[in-house]
């Protein structure tokens, strides 16, 4: 922020004209300007002289000034959930913890502390704190007349101050390009007191913490008997019968939300008495595979992209199995595949995401033309 300077600038505080150098002269412009920026930030000014001939500006001659913003006197630490380096997920509960400590060597007076939360996955109706808030700017303020202590903060003195909030529990994806969410807190801590070997109209900190967001992806399985769309034909009787085969279809749905997710694999166990059919389907090149060894469906894909499902149809997988029902099973519903089970890496975060869907069973609740007891097994 430019202040002031020994001359006046011909235009937007960054030029002045100089006039005639004659050979051998010499002089100096003293310009006054405030930076403002984190601790350890590294500024570069350029400077550039040109001479005008015949109407035309050439630069003579460049000069660069390398600044680094030292420590403030106030130190300012900013934490989530006591962590730094915390990655969030939708439903979280988040508890920002500011924390600052007076290096000045003086007492501060009548300190300020102002906040204010950036993304647009806070749910704002489950904010908590002793702030005094602004909801139209989401803008958080402690001072003497919240915080006692901020009255005057002595040498050394530290103190803390606490906001938490939840992010709302879904994604506001509308459009392909939502992906990779991310959250800010950005905090500043302000005093009129300016230590005696500071040139600053007041003592003043900055401190902003960004969150990643972690992707949400999906799994839904669902078994039917009639499911003339898969272009599968099941074969036996329903209700079961005990002895007497019957054939289902299982079909696997991913939904993947906010992030692109990689080495993805959906796994699931055949039940005693199943049996795998041979007949699968995807609408992708990769199809689900059976381990006869060890009698479990494995489906693994390599990439999905972020909003996969959700602003298209889902990816999905359609299997055949055929379950012969024994004696124990009559008056119950057989079961026929285990819980379903997902794992992907998260390529925004580096997260390991994992969903899981019910184990299914001759119940079949998604399949509408089966009624509460066509699927109980029947002698």
């Amino acid at each position: 922020k430019f202040i002031s300077s020994s001359l006046s600038p011909e235009s937007l505080n960054n030029r002045w004209r100089l006039g005639e150098f004659k050979g051998g002269s010499d002089g100096s412009i003293q310009i006054k300007g405030a930076l403002e920026g984190f601790e350890g930030v590294a500024f570069s000014v350029p400077f550039t002289i040109y001479g005008n001939f015949l109407g035309k500006d050439y630069p003579i001659v460049e000069s660069v000034a390398n600044l680094t913003m030292a420590p403030s006197p106030i130190n300012l630490e900013i934490s989530l959930n006591r962590q730094t380096d915390y990655v969030a997920r939708v439903g979280d509960k988040l508890t920002y913890s500011i924390q600052y400590k007076n290096n000045s060597g003086i007492a501060l007076a009548d300190v300020a502390i102002k906040a204010n939360l950036v993304g647009e996955l806070f749910d704002f109706a489950t904010l908590e704190t002793n702030a005094l808030v602004d909801s139209g700017t989401q803008t958080f303020v402690w001072n003497t007349s919240n915080v006692s202590n901020l009255r005057l903060l002595d040498p050394g003195a530290t103190g803390e101050a606490v906001l938490s909030i939840n992010l709302k529990p879904q994604f506001p994806i509308q459009r392909l390009n939502d992906k990779n969410f991310s959250i800010r807190f950005n905090v500043e801590i302000t005093s009129p007191s300016v230590p005696y070997y500071l040139s600053a109209s007041k003592t003043k900190a900055l401190a902003s913490l960004e969150t990643k967001v972690a992707g949400l992806v999906l799994v839904d399985a669902k078994a039917f008997y009639r499911d003339a769309s898969s272009g599968i034909l099941n074969a036996g009787t329903l209700p079961p019968k005990v002895n007497q085969p019957t054939d289902y279809t299982v079909h696997w749905l991913i939904k993947n939300y906010s992030t692109d997710v990689k080495t993805v694999e959906v796994r699931a166990f055949l039940q005693p008495n199943v049996e795998w059919a041979g007949i699968v389907k995807s609408n992708l090149d990769s199809v689900p595979l059976y381990n006869e060894m060890t009698r479990e469906v494995v489906w693994a894909l390599d990439k999905i992209s972020a909003t996969k499902g959700v602003l298209s149809d889902p990816i999905e997988a359609v299997f055949q199995i055929k379950a012969t029902p024994q004696s124990s099973h009559i008056g119950q519903y057989q079961p026929l595949l285990s819980e379903t089970n997902l794992v992907a890496i998260d390529e925004f975060t580096g997260l390991e995401l994992i969903s899981s869907d019910v184990a299914q069973t001759t119940l079949l609740p998604d399949d509408v033309t089966v009624g509460q007891d066509g699927g109980r097994v029947t002698p």
